[in-house]
């Protein structure tokens, strides 16, 4: 669909230090823009949402992130400007650890010049699959 993000992160194989372990390239299309050309916040949250939740799955060595479930507790960060849509971004994400059932993750928006357009941290709640799908 238009109104899609399509924020797609993966891996870059990049070793603990040596960079952001998940990233993406996202180009946000027509329909994430405000009447202004400029993105709309939400999108911009959006895109520093669920990268997040992928990277702190993603630091737990020996789990496949495809057998946990993570919701979002609480999101804090700082949208420090608002691209033109259609200007590509890189989207970087990174677990920094766990306590109990809570993640903490790490993500932020460059454009292609390399300065920051937001960054956030994320904490997320693991809960039980099993019984998240019965809610559903």
């Amino acid at each position: 669909a238009a109104e899609a993000m399509h924020v797609r992160t993966g891996p870059t194989g990049l070793a603990p230090g040596e960079g952001p372990p998940c990233a993406a390239l996202w180009t946000p299309g027509p329909a994430q823009a405000e009447p202004d050309g400029r993105l709309g916040v939400e999108h911009l949250w959006g895109a520093l949402d669920c990268p997040s939740g992928v990277a702190a799955m993603a630091a737990e060595a020996g789990r496949d992130i495809h057998e946990i479930a993570l919701l979002l507790g609480r999101v804090t960060g700082r949208i420090e400007r608002r691209p033109l849509a259609g200007a590509p971004l890189v989207v970087t994400a990174r677990g920094v650890g766990r306590e109990g059932r809570k993640w903490f993750a790490e993500s932020a928006l460059h454009d292609a010049e390399g300065r920051r357009v937001a960054a956030a941290r994320s904490v997320w709640i693991e809960v039980d699959p099993a019984k998240l799908a019965a809610t559903l």
